[in-house]
């Protein structure tokens, strides 16, 4: 059967000059195959793993990247739970915010490589993001939406522009990205590598070796990966002590937890909540207490 076409007269409108939308799923969800004509798809994956096809090319998306799809694009999305966000426009906005700034070569890389290209955005810009693309939404029927998806296409390219080049997304075979998905999902609870080839199907050394060859690392370092990186989103976007998060994710020794998070983002669990909370005053204030 042959993939759904969305246009951009379906996905836009005649009148706007774009449109947004969010997805917020705590179970399954997809999107079946569909491929792009007349627009693009710019998509944040706020929260959760977003495992998505473009052209062949399987990636897995974890939380804060972003992904470009572009028109002629043949895509299709799945996930076993996420909040993401998506602005759909036309390649002719992208194209003109490009010219604006003079980075035209750089946009016409973006839109002509096979692979969709992936952006992975810092951890303390997230909360910001996160607030642009709810305004998108809100006012995407508004007069002032085109003015805000103006300024947005141009931030964004600058950030794009000043980045260091992010690496070529990473495409997994399909028990691997389940495995990912896995660790991701069951990071508040004792995952052992053990328990990885046990999911797998297949032995821990056989794990051991894929996780190597594709991630370059050991699953046990992508089990205490997933936990750090947890333990930071909920330092800066909780009120919950350092103690509560470290024995939540598993740790049984404050000092060991202390000891990795430090090595993983070069500062103490309390100086990354003061420096990276989006709570404000309210979380640094009760932090200090229940600490």
């Amino acid at each position: 059967m042959d993939p759904r076409i969305l246009t951009d007269l379906e996905t836009i409108g005649e009148t706007r000059e774009y449109s947004c939308h969010t997805v917020d799923e705590s179970g399954s969800w997809q999107y079946e195959p569909h491929r792009h004509a007349g627009c693009c798809d710019l998509t944040f994956l706020y929260r959760g793993g977003l495992e998505q096809t473009v052209n062949g090319h399987r990636t897995l998306l974890t939380e804060g990247m972003m992904t470009l799809v572009r028109d002629g694009d043949l895509h299709a999305l799945r996930s076993r739970g996420l909040v993401m966000y998506t602005i759909n426009f036309r390649p002719a906005a992208l194209a003109s915010a490009g010219a604006f700034l003079m980075v035209e070569d750089r946009v016409s890389a973006m839109l002509s490589t096979t692979a969709a290209p992936v952006f992975r955005t810092e951890l303390a810009d997230r909360s910001g993001l996160l607030l642009d693309f709810q305004s998108l939404l809100y006012n995407q029927h508004r007069p002032e939406g085109r003015l805000l998806f103006g300024r947005f296409l141009v931030r964004w390219l600058v950030d794009i522009v000043a980045a260091t080049p992010s690496a070529a997304p990473v495409e997994l075979p399909q028990w691997m990205a389940d495995l990912v998905e896995y660790i991701d999902a069951n990071v508040e609870l004792p995952v052992s590598v053990a328990d990885l080839a046990r999911v797998a199907g297949k032995s821990a050394e056989h794990v051991a070796r894929c996780f190597r060859s594709h991630l370059d690392t050991t699953p046990s370092q992508a089990i205490n990966a997933a936990r750090l990186h947890r333990a930071a989103l909920l330092l800066a976007h909780t009120n919950r002590s350092v103690l509560d998060i470290c024995y939540s994710l598993g740790y049984n020794s404050a000092s060991y937890f202390y000891r990795l998070f430090g090595r993983e983002y070069a500062m103490p669990p309390h100086q990354y909540r003061r420096q990276n909370s989006v709570l404000h005053g309210s979380s640094r204030g009760t932090a200090t207490a229940r600490e």
